[in-house]
């Protein structure tokens, strides 16, 4: 059963019960329609969340504190600091409350401030990882706002 409205809201919020928390990750792990439901929402209300953990490079163990979801939304990234006048296409791949897992053609340096254009929305952030994937490189990057 999906859920409702009001919990997806409330998990958002971090006012939902553990249990409850626990039920809407689970089946949104088995369900696609509910997954890209959560991506969407996570993407229009990170504004203000708190710092997550430090993502980590291959081979080390999971710090993440909050759950990611799966997305495939195309974006554009440009440059804040240090200041950069081309943009870059890039593929968001995960969200979750307070960051967002992407994929370009180029390697971003971790410290780099971004702002990244993705629907309707921008999203200025600090990049704090970068690595090599098979098909390029990705990045993490810390939420500081969505506009």
């Amino acid at each position: 059963m999906h859920p409702c409205e009001t919990d997806v809201e409330s998990y958002f919020r971090g006012s939902l019960a553990t249990s409850d928390s626990t039920s809407i990750e689970s089946h949104a792990s088995t369900c696609r329609e509910c997954c890209h439901r959560l991506a969407e929402r996570a993407m229009t209300i990170a504004r203000g969340a708190a710092d997550c953990a430090e993502a980590t490079a291959l081979g080390r163990r999971e710090l993440r504190q909050e759950p990611r979801f799966p997305t495939e939304a195309p974006a554009v990234l440009r440059f804040i600091n240090p200041v950069r006048d081309d943009r870059l296409p890039a593929q968001v791949l995960d969200v979750s409350r307070s960051g967002l897992k992407i994929e370009t053609r180029e390697l971003i340096s971790p410290g780099t401030l971004v702002l990244i254009r993705v629907r309707r929305m921008q999203i200025f952030g600090e990049v704090r990882y970068g690595i090599c994937s098979e098909t390029g490189f990705r990045a993490g990057i810390r939420i500081e706002r969505v506009e």
